[in-house]
Order: structure tokens, then sequence, then C-alpha cells
């Protein structure tokens, strides 16, 4: 039995069960979607900590139990995924942040990394199948939780009425903490379960990722979100031509405009909102207020931020209650910018430069995939912050989540590049 508990997969599947015991004591709490009583807060703060703190025994264990069996691998891969945690953590430790920094959230974001690139690397733990499979079982998770949600038989996570195209009312949010949230969510599956039903062999796998591609784009469109529609039309764009020798020859051209349309695409929103004249889109619906905010403020912010216990203060930006509450630029480089400077925008950068880089080789191998996936997490950077939000227990934060809401997501991330640099080393191999 123990054996069986302290696999590397069964690591994987230790998150997104993590993941739905906070969503569930949470929503089986929430007095209503615009208000937590304060027994449900308690409750749900202490099933926050209490997981979190499991979480890192648990990694901490299997990476002790495991390190016999570390392999070599792209060094700069687990870097790009431990930069921007630890300039963090040095940015709390310059700005004195001895709340933060007591946090066992940036511990398990160091130790998820470490175990599973050292793990993972030339080994058949994260095979496309598993990864696949992990894929579905998040799908099917958040669209019953959706359904449950749109029918009122449980309370949306976070209020926020908008009228979309498939429904009027509150949005709904699945497994996360917000519509958002749910939405990118659903093109890291919708990109996993298409690349899939297009990859594998087999009448009965095709069907399932068929199935699987299918709800995750009902998912998308229920979640209200609408900036997800070009990531879909780019990943579905970039699994039919992935095979197209042109493509494939060209592969860093292909790469670089992929990141070119996903940057580029809220400044040419917001120019057309301009132009004809839509305030909504002229300013991505409040958010380039809180742009030009940061910015011009840019001086105070030289060289290493404001910490993250100082950032966003009430009054930081605007007095108004909504932004207050929100305390973060919906943007992940301004973000970082705020909270660690201009070192931490270089860490996010970084991130960014490698995880491309890495996409740019699997796609000349015909694997769209890394690519797909690291847009969107570009495009959501552009316009969330999906790597890295609340920490847990800091006061007047509106959601003390932890790596509740996006980390889950983000390994996904991590596992889908390791095991396309594990095929591009094989094929690396054989044609030698």
């Amino acid at each position: 039995m123990l054996k069986v508990i302290i696999t590397p997969r069964a690591a994987v599947w230790s998150i997104l069960a993590s993941q739905v015991f906070v969503m569930f004591i949470f929503l089986g709490t929430k007095k209503n979607e615009f208000e937590e009583s304060l027994f449900s807060n308690i409750v749900y703060l202490n099933a926050v900590k209490y997981s979190t703190l499991i979480l890192v025994l648990f990694f901490s264990f299997l990476i002790f139990y495991y390190k016999n069996q570390y392999q070599k691998g792209n060094k700069f891969l687990l870097l790009a995924f431990l930069l921007p945690t630890l300039i963090l953590y040095s940015s709390m430790i310059w700005h004195t942040d001895l709340k933060a920094i007591n946090s066992p959230t940036f511990i398990i974001m160091i130790l998820i990394p470490l175990f599973f690139f050292y793990i993972g690397i030339n080994s058949q733990v994260f095979s496309l199948k598993s990864i696949g499979i992990f894929s579905i079982a998040i799908t099917l998770l958040n669209f019953a939780i959706l359904m449950l949600q749109i029918y009122e038989v449980i309370p949306v996570a976070q209020g926020n009425i908008r009228s979309t195209l498939a429904l009027t009312g509150n949005r709904p949010t699945g497994l996360f903490f917000n519509a958002f949230a749910l939405g990118y969510a659903a093109i890291v599956t919708y990109a996993i379960n298409i690349y899939l039903a297009k990859n594998l062999n087999g009448i009965k796998l095709k069907a399932l990722y068929i199935f699987g591609t299918i709800l995750s784009a009902l998912v998308i469109v229920l979640s209200g979100t609408r900036t997800p529609l070009l990531v879909v039309a780019i990943i579905t764009t970039l699994v039919i031509i992935e095979k197209n020798k042109f493509v494939q020859v060209n592969s860093k051209l292909v790469a670089g405009l992929v990141a070119s349309i996903v940057v580029t695409f809220p400044f040419l929103i917001i120019l057309l909102g301009r132009y004809i004249e839509n305030s909504n889109y002229a300013t991505l619906n409040g958010r380039t207020l809180l742009w030009d905010c940061v910015t011009s403020r840019s001086q105070e912010l030289i060289p290493f931020g404001m910490g993250v216990q100082g950032a966003f203060y009430p009054g930081f930006c605007s007095d108004e209650p909504w932004f207050s509450k929100l305390r973060h630029p919906e943007n992940m480089f301004l973000m970082n910018f705020v909270e660690s400077g201009v070192v931490g925008v270089i860490g996010l950068v970084f991130m960014f430069l490698v995880t491309f880089w890495i996409s740019q080789k699997s796609l000349k191998n015909g694997n769209s995939l890394p690519l797909a996936v690291s847009a969107t997490f570009l495009m959501s950077s552009m316009l969330y912050v999906p790597l890295f939000h609340y920490l847990p227990f800091l006061a007047n934060r509106p959601a003390d989540r932890g790596i509740f809401n996006f980390f889950l997501i983000t390994t996904l991330w991590l596992l889908v590049l390791i095991e396309s640099e594990n095929q591009n080393r094989k094929l690396k191999a054989n044609q030698e």
C-alpha cells in the first residue's frame, strides 16, 4: 500500500486531490456567492493551511525517498520554474515581510518543480498518456462542478455577474476560485485533449480525448471569459499544422509569431476600442487604469519593488473599494514589478523565454503541445496573475488561496515541458 502512495504518479494526483478538498470545503461552507460566514472562513483557512503543510511534508519525503533516482536534465527548465518564486522570496526578505516569509506556500512551490523535474527526466513516469488522463480528470471535475453551479445546486466561488454567449448571471468557477482561472485552466486541458485526440492511436483513446476536447470547449464558453477564444484558435491551428514541413523547419519563426500575437493582442483591443469608442475594449474592462497607475509609480518600485505585504495597499492606485479589495493589477508582469521590482520582471521574462525555446524545439519535431500551453500561460499573464497570486494568512487579502487557484495547472504545464524534453532527447539520440 505504501509503495502505491509514494509514487511520482501519486504525487501528481495529490495536488489535484488537495485542490478538490480545499474547493469543496470552501463551497460547502460558503454562505452565498458574495459572502462568507465567519465559520466558513475559519474552516476554509484551516483547510488551506493543513493541505499545504501535508503537501510540504509529502513532497519533502518523496524528494528524500527518490534521492538516488535523480536524473540529469535541462537545468534552464528547472530554473525557469524556480526563479520567479526565489526572486519574490528574496524580495520579501529585503522588505522584511516576516509573515509572508514564514508561509509554507513558498516551500511547496519550490518542492513541486524540484521533484517532478529530477524524477521525470529520462523516465516513463510522465508519459503523454498519464498526463492525458490527469487532464481528463480535471476536465470532468471542472464540467461537473460548473453544471452544479449553473443549476444553483452549489454556489460559485466568487460572485461575478456577466451576460455571456451561453448564460446570464453569475459566472461559474468550477474547480477554481474565479471564472478567469476556470477559463484558462480549461484552455490547457483543451490543448492536451485535442493534441492527444489527434496523435494517439486507438479508437477508444481517440473517443476519450475528443470527448474531453468538447467538454473543455464547453467549459471555456460557459466560463464567460472572452480572451481564451483567441488562444483556442491558436491552439487548434497549431495542432492542425504541427506536422507541416514548413512549420517544423521554421519552428523558431512560428513560436516567435505566436508569442508576438499573444503579447500584442491586448494592445490591439485597446486601439480597436478607442477607434470604435467602446470604453470596455479601450480600457480592457478597467485594466488599463490599473496598468497606468503602476507604470506611473515605477520610480517607487525600482529596483526591488514594495514586497508582498506592502504591495497594493488601500489607496495605492485608487480609493475605490473594488480595487482595494482586488489588490492586483490584472497583469502578472506588473504584479511582479510591484512586489519584487525590475528583478521580478526579469525572472518572469526568463521563464517565458525558456519555455518558448523548449516549445520551438518540440515544434521542430512535430509536437505543438508545449507551445500551445506556453502561449496560454503567456496570455493569462498579460490579463491576469496565474503563476502566483495570493499568499495565505496575510491580512486584508481577499482570498487566502495559497497554491489553490492555478498552481495545479502550472504543474501540468511543467509536466508537459518535461515530457517534451524527454521526447526531444530521444529523437536526437536516434538521429545520432
